[in-house]
């Protein structure tokens, strides 16, 4: 039953995929932005509240870090990487509908970016901060026009390196612990590289056809190694 839960999702994303050009899409922007901003709001106040706080919704979740609506720090930083692009969608609309407001549209995005940053920041999300530097530097490649706006773009572009570059050095630990092959074998194997090679020798034991719907946490122990597990 929790399996078949999870298709609901994706008989949704087929639906909307094929009524595209019918989506409000501006108003549904909109939505995800603000919705992006309350969830910056929530994940620092959970932070400032320590992992005793009372705005975690969720019983199982990363406390001490931001997760806002989610119970997944991971999940949250996607969800503030694409509203990102959204946003600067957004300010490129409605300034072309304002022109004095184009002008200004360079530093709005910037300025949502920095929070955005500082978000990604608080869920500790390697990968997020990682992606930062791409989902800023392709919102302003969004505002900029056919042969004008490059001077703006630049600006941006070294602007969004910039706050990549201090995101990435406050949370250089993550970083590195992302990208160091020299860890102890007990925590690569309970990091994504571990979990990644335990999920490839259960998919070869079971392959084609799989083990079986829903049989996952019967499955994956099996495959792990169990002194590595019992010191977590």
């Amino acid at each position: 039953l929790s399996a078949a839960a999870s298709v609901i999702v994706l008989v949704t994303l087929v639906l909307l995929a094929g009524r595209g050009e019918e989506l409000p899409v501006r108003p549904i922007s909109i939505v995800i932005v603000c919705l992006a901003f309350i969830a910056f709001v929530i994940g620092a106040i959970q932070v400032m509240g320590g992992q005793d706080s009372s705005l975690y919704l969720h019983r199982v979740t990363n406390r001490g870090l931001a997760v806002g609506f989610f119970a997944n720090a991971n999940h949250l930083s996607t969800f503030l990487l694409l509203s990102i692009p959204l946003f600067a969608a957004l300010a490129k609309h409605f300034s072309d509908k304002a022109p004095a407001m184009k002008r200004s549209r360079v530093w709005l995005v910037t300025g949502y970016g920095i929070m955005a940053g500082a978000g990604i920041f608080l869920t500790q999300s390697a990968a997020g901060i990682l992606l930062l530097p791409v989902a800023l530097i392709g919102s302003y490649l969004l505002l900029a026009e056919r042969g004008r706006g490059w001077t703006a773009l630049a600006v941006g572009g070294f602007l969004a390196l910039g706050v990549a570059g201090v995101t990435i050095g406050w949370n250089l630990q993550e970083v590195e612990k992302m990208t160091n092959f020299d860890a102890s074998h007990a925590e690569l194997e309970l990091d994504r590289r571990g979990i990644t090679r335990t999920a490839a020798n259960a998919t070869s034991a079971y392959w084609p056809l799989g083990s079986g719907i829903g049989s996952f946490r019967r499955t994956y122990p099996l495959h792990e190694d169990p002194m590595v597990v019992e010191t977590r």
